[in-house]
């Protein structure tokens, strides 16, 4: 037994445009990951570098990382990480 809805051409087109709506959203959420995937290949590769006797490298000075010098790395033991909100473990 299969019951049948009509909807009406408007009511068909809102409901379209809260579905592109929808995938928009999903699809800015989907590249927003993908680029923090980029991001932490990034960082695990430069942490096996410095494991693997990387002495210097370049750091950046400001956020966006416009302002880079080169440091010298100091045998790793520990790594600090932000975890959001002003917060570091």
């Amino acid at each position: 037994m299969s019951a049948q809805q009509t909807i009406t051409l408007e009511e068909a087109i809102e409901q379209l445009a809260l579905l592109e709506n929808q995938i928009k959203q999903l699809q800015t959420a989907t590249a927003e990951l993908e680029s923090r995937l980029v991001q932490l290949s990034a960082v695990e590769e430069a942490l096996m570098n410095i494991r693997n006797g990387v002495e210097d490298a370049l750091v950046p000075l400001d956020a966006r990382g416009g302002v880079l010098v080169r440091a010298f790395i100091k045998p790793l033991e520990k790594i600090l990480v932000h975890v959001g909100l002003d917060l570091f473990v």
